[in-house]
């Protein structure tokens, strides 16, 4: 494949089952954001983007080296160039990194084999062994693609660098759905975690979320190191509670999705993320993060919405609804100068990988 264009949603993450590893817990994924990728053979590595508000080159050529260095020590960048066309925001709770990383990833093992003259096929290379299946449903990228055999699973993960915590945004990039991973507290070591479950939303389920106009102040965008330290400051979680919120989640949130039973559904989900929240409590504030997203989501209770919580560390903040209609009208009554409100739908599926005709000379 020489050129080969990406797209993939964006992560809602209702919460974690610990604050330390296997951490587990559950998420979906959403059509909206779009994170959009492209990426064909060039003469040297090059990377550019349509959005400039954050520069994410460094990223490219991190997730490159790392592909490269994994080929060969010392090898050079693959000489690929790399186009992010959109994401989503960041550091706004929708796993934009992982999404991202992963596409810019993938993306660069479709272009590089395809160039003329260059015999290391990134995909089939001998010199790079598949890793062992993790415990549980390992990570597939497909037996073909487009007459493409598989990619290097392992080489995929390894370039982007991602789910060393939570794994729900990778497994939902392969397969969309709502994903729960890392049930078993004894499973610690696999990176990133085996997929427990995968349910399909039902279809005409929304989500609105409402995001700051004006940026929060920094304590409440974390990412990083930043999160790293936040994560090292917390005293261990007693396993009753990790007990608890696994229970909650398998006993009362699932089955909810299998039934299709909205309101059983937003009353689980409301509860899990707070629960999950308060583990976070000593270096968020309370179980949410910072008294502006705190404020909010009290407001949104009391109005008598459900399904409410914050997504990740936030700021986003999520509110299902049962339709299409409901949401839009949500959206139109809830709009004011501080909060921009996205209406998106729950995504069953995977990544889209597309090959593209190779623009004339």
């Amino acid at each position: 494949m020489k050129r080969v264009r990406i797209t993939t949603g964006a992560r809602l993450h209702f919460g974690l089952l610990d604050i330390a590893s296997p951490f587990g817990g559950c998420g979906v994924m959403i059509d909206r954001p779009a994170t959009v990728v492209e990426a064909h053979p060039s003469s040297e590595f090059a990377y550019s983007q349509v959005d400039s508000s954050v520069d994410h080159r460094d990223r490219a050529i991190a997730i490159a080296g790392r592909i490269a260095e994994r080929i060969k020590p010392g090898r050079s960048l693959p000489p690929v160039h790399v186009e992010v066309q959109s994401l989503a925001p960041a550091h706004s709770g929708l796993g934009s990194g992982t999404q991202l990383s992963l596409a810019i990833s993938e993306a660069i093992l479709h272009a590089y084999p395809a160039i003329p003259g260059d015999d290391s096929d990134l995909r089939l290379s001998s010199d790079v062994a598949e890793s062992d299946p993790a415990v549980g449903q390992e990570l597939n990228l497909g037996s073909e693609l487009n007459g493409t055999p598989v990619l290097n699973r392992e080489l995929w993960l390894r370039g982007a660098d991602r789910g060393r915590r939570s794994a729900v945004g990778t497994h939902g990039y392969l397969s969309g759905g709502f994903i729960v991973e890392g049930l078993e507290a004894d499973r610690s070591g696999v990176t990133p975690n085996p997929l427990d479950m995968r349910l399909e939303m039902p279809s005409q389920w929304r989500v609105a979320i409402l995001f700051p106009k004006v940026p929060l102040s920094s304590d409440a965008s974390v990412s990083g190191e930043q999160e790293q330290a936040r994560f090292e400051s917390l005293s261990p979680v007693a396993p009753d509670r990790r007990d608890h919120l696994a229970k909650l989640l398998t006993d009362t949130l699932v089955p909810a999705i299998k039934d299709g039973d909205f309101d059983r559904f937003c009353s689980a989900a409301t509860r899990y993320n707070r629960l999950s929240g308060e583990l976070f409590a000593d270096v968020q504030g309370g179980a949410y993060n910072g008294e502006a997203t705190t404020r909010l989501i009290d407001q949104l209770l009391d109005a008598g919405f459900a399904g409410v919580g914050q997504s990740s560390w936030g700021p986003g903040v999520f509110v299902w609804h049962r339709d299409e209609e409901s949401a839009k009208r949500f959206q139109r009554t809830w709009s004011s100068p501080q909060y921009h409100i996205l209406v998106a739908r729950p995504k069953d599926d995977g990544r889209c990988v597309r090959a593209l005709p190779d623009e004339p000379a």
